[in-house]
């Protein structure tokens, strides 16, 4: 039955990982925050804030809160990978992480906004009870499999984001036109080697229609076995060239995670 399959129980190995990526992945987030001096340019030093609708009650905390805040987002983060007070961290990392997401929209970030979904499924689920300090400290709570449905409902957060934003390619600007990526990748002529190569307007069409079809094929290829290995390699690829291409952050690191 449908419930069987949900509740069989499946090797921990892989979501202990997922949780452990998940969790640096926030206490870097939170640090280059600090390095970057983004705390005081985002949240101290503005007059205004351009809040969401039916949000404009979440402003910011004063100074001193707003940098402990994020230091407690580094070491929620930390705690996260490391399985210790699972559910109550999980929890906690959420409201903060989307607390500071909410704040103002123009510090919008798509895959911040994948990092607070992720959480908010974490917390759901028993993900503190096996490899853990948790496990190690409460040994009568530690689980030998998770449940499939912890997995299922992951690749189903993973897999939206993939297909939509191969959904959101299917324009004839992207596919037709090669827009904006021919603008993208001119203003790399420069770069040695290959900068000759990123001024031609074949390449925008390559890589447009190259990120049209990673997009709405990589989960199928992900799901099935036979080609899973060979799909995240070509994952990495792909992240690890928009990574060196354009200035996104951490994006391509989540998604390598998540994937």
């Amino acid at each position: 039955s449908l419930r069987e399959q949900l509740v069989a129980p499946k090797p921990t190995s892989v979501l202990v990982l997922f949780r452990v990526a998940l969790g640096v992945l926030v206490t870097v987030s939170a640090i280059r925050f600090f390095v970057y001096g983004w705390v005081d340019e985002l949240f101290v030093k503005p007059s205004f804030y351009f809040t969401y609708w039916g949000l404009s009650w979440v402003r910011p905390l004063p100074a001193a809160w707003m940098h402990g805040l994020f230091v407690a987002l580094a070491v929620l983060g930390a705690c996260f990978a490391a399985g210790l007070f699972y559910r109550v961290v999980a929890t906690l990392l959420f409201f903060g992480f989307a607390y500071v997401q909410l704040i103002d929209v123009t510090n919008w970030l798509n895959h911040y906004y994948l990092v607070a979904l992720l959480l908010l499924l974490a917390s759901l689920m028993p993900l503190g009870r096996a490899t853990s300090l948790g496990a190690l400290l409460f040994p009568k709570a530690r689980m030998e499999n998770f449940p499939a449905w912890c997995t299922y409902l992951l690749r189903f957060q993973v897999a939206v984001v993939y297909v939509n934003a191969g959904l959101a390619k299917a324009t004839s600007d992207w596919l037709v036109h090669a827009q904006p990526l021919n603008i993208w990748l001119s203003s790399r002529s420069s770069t040695p080697v290959l900068g000759a190569l990123f001024d031609q307007r074949a390449t925008a069409f390559f890589f447009s229609w190259a990120g049209f079809l990673f997009d709405t094929t990589i989960v199928l290829f992900l799901l099935w076995r036979r080609t899973r290995a060979v799909a995240y390699v070509v994952v990495l690829a792909f992240h690890a060239t928009t990574w060196w291409l354009f200035p996104i952050g951490m994006f391509p690191f989540i998604m390598c995670a998540s994937a």
